[in-house]
């Protein structure tokens, strides 16, 4: 059943104020509503067990939970625009040599060229997957328990930068599967309840940063490899 605005708007706050199981179980709730915001954009079937489309979808819908503010209008209307954005710069990077056009915030966006044909994003994408499950996590968990707000976000991606320049950290790190909280504390000058709260985020980070793969990168705006983000 749909809820009316103001309760979602509640139900948003909440979250906000660091409820993870609600997240959880609001993005579940909303599962539905993803698949067929992508399905409007690509114009195909979407499998909901395995689909790169549907974890960018996902993605973006936690982000326009993050992102949302009364004033952006109702927050369906505005995860719609996020998700469909989102699916846009997929779509784009995907394709090759095509003409197509969609609709998107009534307006025809082109499909451009790009030098990432869809073979290479899904291939990194589906790697990734697999080193994260490697640690222990799955994308779900990047999904909810990403770091709220974009100064969290950037901490945790220093952090991860930080201890990837460090060659003792990042061998225990894939020695042990697992940050090495302590120590990356001491030299990353933050508290360990920092780490341990941010885990999957920063773990996440570290396989993007250091995996050889550009596509994924250039998808989520990741550049370089180092703290100084060279």
């Amino acid at each position: 059943m749909k809820k009316p605005a103001d309760s979602i708007d509640k139900i948003i706050k909440k979250i906000k104020a660091g409820n993870d199981t609600l997240r959880s179980d609001f993005i579940e709730q909303y599962k539905a509503f993803v698949i067929s915001t992508i399905s409007k954009v690509t114009g195909k079937y979407i499998d909901a067990d395995n689909s790169e489309e549907l974890s960018i979808g996902l993605l973006a819908f936690n982000e326009a939970i993050d992102r949302y503010e009364k004033e952006k209008g109702t927050f369906i209307r505005f995860a719609e625009v996020v998700i469909r954005s989102r699916i846009m710069d997929y779509l784009k990077k995907e394709s090759r040599h095509k003409n197509v056009s969609i609709e998107e915030s009534k307006e025809a966006l082109p499909y451009i060229e790009s030098n990432f044909d869809r073979v290479e994003l899904r291939e990194e994408i589906n790697h990734f997957k697999n080193d994260l499950k490697g640690y222990g996590f799955s994308l779900k968990d990047l999904v909810q328990k990403a770091p709220k707000h974009s100064d969290a976000k950037e901490n945790a991606s220093l952090i991860a930068r930080k201890i990837l320049e460090h060659p003792t950290l990042l061998s225990e790190f894939e020695r042990k599967k697992k940050i090495p909280v302590k120590a990356s504390a001491r030299y990353c000058g933050t508290s360990e309840k920092v780490i341990k709260r941010n885990k999957v985020y920063i773990t996440a980070y570290i396989l993007i940063l250091k995996g050889p793969g550009e596509s994924l990168k250039e998808y989520l705006r990741i550049k370089g490899g180092a703290a100084d983000g060279s």
